[in-house]
């Protein structure tokens, strides 16, 4: 799936507008949604860890300080990267072992869905 796609006139959209209500006034409300994914899996789990239980900015303004330590969070450049650098920038030490963890775990390829997922190393 390139991208999040649901249209207003969607049957699925129609159909949940006419059995709730409050939908129905969320669904006018923000119209079509289209939105691009990313086909990294990989800088997408990073960002959701790094996000995990803050607010949006904060995760943002978290997430630009780390890819400036860590550019285009490269899973081969992880061990080249201090703990602290990642600390400076906002990780939490238990996040920076989640997503070290992650990080060997993409890069042995050992995680069940990689099979049928393309990598990005």
């Amino acid at each position: 799936m390139e991208k999040l796609f649901f249209s207003t006139e969607d049957t699925r959209v129609i159909h949940l507008s006419e059995v709730d209500n409050r939908l129905k006034k969320l669904i006018n409300k923000i119209g079509t949604i289209d939105i691009p994914l990313s086909q990294n899996y990989y800088s997408s789990l990073v960002k959701q860890i790094i996000g995990q239980q803050l607010s949006l900015k904060a995760a943002l303004t978290i997430t630009k300080r780390v890819e400036n330590v860590w550019p285009n969070f490269d899973p081969l450049l992880i061990d080249t990267i201090d703990e602290n650098e990642l600390r400076s920038a906002g990780v939490s030490g238990a996040k920076v072992k989640y997503i070290k963890d992650l990080t060997q775990k993409h890069i042995s390829r050992c995680l069940w869905h990689y099979k049928n997922v393309r990598f990005g190393i």
